[in-house]
């Protein structure tokens, strides 16, 4: 692996082969990435990988400003961000927010419906006084 390179990945015998798939999308950067080599030479983003925090549960002082610097500084148009272990979790989550999302606004009809009628009855029953 360390003499691996972009989308090149060097097996033990030193076959070179293209990865097209770089670990099922895990490296979308690919083998060894310069910058990538370089930010982990930081003590600070070393730390942050090692013992980062799942969903923000325990904390470093400086988490959230790590978060807000890097995460949020490149985002479209979003006010926060959920960071996830893996993109598995990622998946998983996404679709328990979808379908939270999907129950509100099914919630949200069924009060719209239930206040008109409501209100119809209350109109009609109006109209026989």
């Amino acid at each position: 692996m360390k003499r691996s390179k972009g989308n090149y990945i060097v097996d033990v015998d030193g076959n070179v082969l293209l990865d097209i798939f770089t670990q099922i999308s895990s490296l979308p950067l690919g083998y060894n990435h310069d910058a990538i080599r370089e930010a982990l030479k930081k003590e600070d983003n070393l730390s942050a990988l090692i013992t980062r925090p799942a969903l923000g549960v325990h904390p470093t002082d400086d988490y959230f400003k790590w978060v807000e610097s890097s995460l949020l500084s490149v985002k479209p148009g979003l006010n926060s961000v959920m960071t996830m272990m893996c993109g598995t979790c990622a998946n998983e989550n996404a679709y328990k927010v979808a379908h939270d999302g999907i129950y509100l606004v099914r919630s949200m009809i069924r009060y719209m419906v239930r206040s008109l009628i409501c209100l119809g009855s209350l109109l009609l029953a109006d109209d026989g006084v």
